[in-house]
């Protein structure tokens, strides 16, 4: 505040250059205080503080007669159009001048000049301050010490310095644990690490088992880092918050570039006398720490200035984007408190002084280039948003005939950027996937997946790209079945329970096998969310017990769950595991794969598919024709069944959603024809694998993993030549 302003001692003469809105409030010091004052400005008509008079709004400003005037649309192309003005004029980067009061404009205005091959930077760009991001991450996990919190702090500089580690493999480790076991906070990463352990111990698959022993290993390194952070709580917390941050100080803030310690000084006092928890004071810390200037890179040719600043530009060619109102004249103040006459009274800044000086500023602008220079205006049609704008009112002080040409040549329709334009992608935002060979071992699983899609095949199985959810808080479709294949698994193994008929009984032990898989993967306290899905499962598998009664009341026994089986096709081994075989009184055998999709599946329609026209280019060899004309889409079933040997009855076990969904759906008629007619799929996909054949990909799948790297188109246009595997 001006009251509180002070001349330093020894300073007999102020100069104000330039300066064309002297506070009122600062004059008044002047005054008071006798200070002479010199007044440096470019023109006579202002008063005697180079403020122009009010007389400006009113004064008719001729256009440029040596640049142009031009209506365009959103920022972008106000930024697009720049770089045409100023091609156009052939104009070198020492000659132009580059400016625009609307911040929007201004990032695209670097953009645009960086695709034409200038680096432009923008002075009043900022970025957020990585101490502000992080704080807020410490505020939250002080008020929720979880996974989740500890990831968000991770991905800071600031969470690095405080706990040893690798801080990459701390995120994934974390991360791999929130999508596969949904774990909150500690307990529950320490109840995962056990949980892999045990999987460890019940394995002899070694596919599998290579797979646990990564997940123990990431399990470490979590439950490492969770409790490296828990004890860092904890000792923040019985220090206090003054205490407690000075410790972190120069951990978080090495160089005290944001002013900690001092901030620290100033509020110690206040915290002797307002006793208030440390979250209270982080987030009054936030308030005071604002964002970071963007540095300005070494090789750039051009700042974007703002309005204020082209008065002191020399540049000959001028070219000023975001003549608009509200821009240039700015908006007034919104305070409804503060009406003009108060701001008058209180010696601020008012509407009509700040349209005076811009219609000053943009008069001396033109004609400080009239006789040898160019000034292009671009008026923009829109916001980033779609708002629509109006042209500044210093461009409509025309009078007569003359307005109306103007108020039609800036009130004119303008095309939006996108229209009439086939959008298509620059090459280097397609993407380049690194090439890696397939392994020599595959699941039966795989097949469907290279059946639906050869490069999507490629992308989840040979190079590993998935899309993991780690801040889901419920089991998805994935876990949801492996979860019922658990429990249907645990029952099947105890060679008691499932020779039972009694349905009760086998509903009374799944619900108990259920609760207790709960237990082990979340303690005592189970998420809302999975806590209704157990209440889901346990309906699920209430009709489940009715029909294995029933089942077994028809001479059907299970004989073995869950087995694994391995089988060489031209040198690749191919690995799988079979749900459920069963044995009839009579000797017959039958092989069921279990569900637990909502509704129950024909086996048929899941395996077969039959095309009315011609089927994708990818399912034209003879080798993926069925028996009965229809192209494999699936070999699951089938190989379990080649897999086994003599096989009677092969099927589905559907545990559905209600009780009409959870029965057996079988495969009539399976017979050797079609055993044979799968083994050949399964020879020639192996063979496509091993030659690496995985292009083109198939246009429309039923699920699509992939679909956000297509940028709303088929996922070939999206990708470099042939995915990059040629």
């Amino acid at each position: 505040a001006a009251g509180d302003f002070e001349i330093p001692e020894g300073v007999s003469r102020v100069v104000v250059a330039g300066v064309l809105d002297l506070p009122p409030v600062l004059t008044r010091f002047f005054e008071k205080n006798e200070i002479m004052v010199n007044v440096l400005v470019p023109d006579p008509r202002v008063d005697e503080w180079g403020r122009p008079g009010l007389d400006w709004n009113e004064n008719e400003i001729r256009w440029p007669r040596s640049g142009s005037v031009t209506l365009t649309g959103d920022p972008g192309q106000q930024a697009t159009l720049a770089v045409a003005k100023v091609i156009e004029a052939e104009s070198d980067c020492d000659e132009v001048g580059l400016g625009t009061a609307d911040e929007q404009v201004a990032a695209e205005l670097v953009r645009s000049f960086a695709r034409a091959g200038w680096v432009v930077h923008d002075p009043g760009a900022s970025l957020p301050s990585s101490l502000v991001g992080w704080l807020s991450c410490w505020r939250r996990f002080l008020q929720n010490p979880g996974v989740k919190e500890v990831v968000d702090m991770l991905a800071f500089d600031q969470g690095e310095s405080l706990v040893e580690g690798i801080r990459s493999l701390q995120v994934e480790a974390l991360s791999s644990l929130l999508d596969s076991h949904l774990v909150r906070d500690l307990s529950d990463v320490e109840r995962a690490h056990q949980l892999i352990l045990d999987s460890l111990e019940s394995t002899n698959s070694e596919s599998k088992r290579k797979r646990l022993d990564h997940q123990l290993e990431l399990s470490l390194i979590a439950e490492r880092v969770m409790a490296d952070f828990s004890g860092l709580r904890k000792r923040f917390l019985g220090q206090g918050f003054h205490q407690g941050m000075r410790s972190l100080a120069g951990r978080i803030d090495r160089n005290d570039e944001a002013g900690l310690l001092l901030w620290l000084d100033e509020t110690a006092g206040a915290a002797q006398e307002v006793k208030r928890p440390p979250v209270f004071w982080i987030e009054l810390l936030l308030q005071d720490l604002g964002p970071v200037p963007e540095e300005a890179p070494d090789e750039r040719v051009l700042d974007v200035q703002g309005w204020l600043e082209l008065l002191h530009d020399p540049a000959k060619h001028l070219v000023v984007c975001g003549m608009n109102e509200g821009y240039v004249p700015g908006r007034s103040s919104s305070d409804t408190w503060l009406p003009e006459s108060a701001r008058e009274a209180l010696g601020l800044p008012r509407e009509k002084s700040r349209a005076a000086r811009d219609a000053y500023l943009l008069h001396a602008l033109l004609e400080m280039r009239s006789d040898n220079g160019r000034v292009d205006l671009i008026v923009g049609k829109t916001s980033q948003a779609g708002d629509v704008l109006n042209p500044s009112r210093l461009l409509l002080t025309a009078k007569g005939e003359r307005l109306a040409r103007v108020v039609e040549q800036l009130f004119a329709e303008v095309e939006p950027s996108d229209s009439g334009v086939a959008w298509s992608l620059e090459p280097h935002w397609k993407w380049n996937p690194r090439k890696k060979s397939p392994k020599e071992r595959m699941s039966v699983t795989a097949f469907s997946k290279y059946l639906a899609c050869p490069f999507r095949y490629y992308l989840q199985r040979v190079i590993g790209m998935n899309g993991p959810e780690p801040e889901r808080v419920e089991w998805n479709h994935r876990d949801f079945g492996n979860v019922i294949h658990e429990v249907l698994e645990n029952w099947g193994r105890d060679e008691v329970l499932r020779d039972s008929a009694d349905a009760a009984e086998i509903s009374k032990w799944l619900e108990q096998s259920l609760d207790e898989l709960g237990s082990r993967h979340f303690g005592g306290d189970l998420p809302l969310a999975v806590s209704l899905q157990v209440e889901s499962m346990k309906l699920r598998l209430g009709w489940f017990a009715e029909e294995q009664a029933k089942i077994r009341a028809e001479g059907w026994r299970i004989v073995e769950v869950e087995k694994d089986f391995e089988l060489e096709i031209a040198g690749v081994i191919v690995s799988g595991q079979i749900d459920r075989i069963e044995q009839h009184d009579d000797g017959r055998v039958r092989v069921l794969d279990y569900k637990s999709s909502k509704g129950a599946k024909d086996v048929v329609r899941e395996h077969q598919r039959k095309y009315r026209l011609d089927p994708p280019a990818h399912l034209r060899a003879k080798e993926v024709m069925a028996p009965g004309g229809a192209i494999w889409t699936n070999l699951q079933v089938p190989f379990y069944a080649d897999a086994f040997g003599k096989v009677d009855e092969i099927g589905y076990f559907a545990v559905g959603q209600d009780e009409t969904n959870v029965k057996i759906t079988p495969w009539d008629d399976f017979g050797e024809e079609e055993k044979d007619s799968a083994r050949r799929c399964a020879e020639w996909i192996v063979g496509q694998v091993q030659q690496e054949i995985f292009w083109p990909p198939a246009e429309k799948v039923a699920y699509d993993e992939f679909e956000d790297l297509g940028y709303g188109r088929e996922l070939a246009e999206a990708f470099v030549e042939k995915g990059g595997l040629v």
